[in-house]
């Protein structure tokens, strides 16, 4: 991020953004969003697509769930999964 994001990741879907915080929570890292805009203004928090998201690593496997929903339209899109290194030299396994 720049400017008042500096310190968060920014997601950007057309002319929304989204700045989220990495939080540290055991064996997972959550990304937490703390402001959103469209067209660079600033929008409500209260209006803002909530989200479930969270990365981890298990035994060299980086896997990921994400769920985002509104309070107005419900469930937007839910999808999981991993990520398995490729080898140095060779096809993913």
């Amino acid at each position: 991020g720049r400017g008042k994001s500096e310190f968060w990741v920014v997601e950007r879907f057309g002319a929304l953004a989204f700045a989220m915080a990495l939080v540290v929570e055991g064996d997972r890292v959550r990304l937490v969003t703390r402001r959103w805009s469209a067209f660079g203004v600033a929008l409500p928090m209260w209006l803002a697509p909530r989200s479930k998201a969270y990365e981890s690593e298990e035994e060299g496997v980086f896997h990921f769930f994400v769920e985002i929903s509104h309070p107005l339209a419900g469930l937007i899109v839910r999808y999981s999964g991993w990520l398995k290194p490729q080898p140095p030299g060779g096809r993913a396994v």
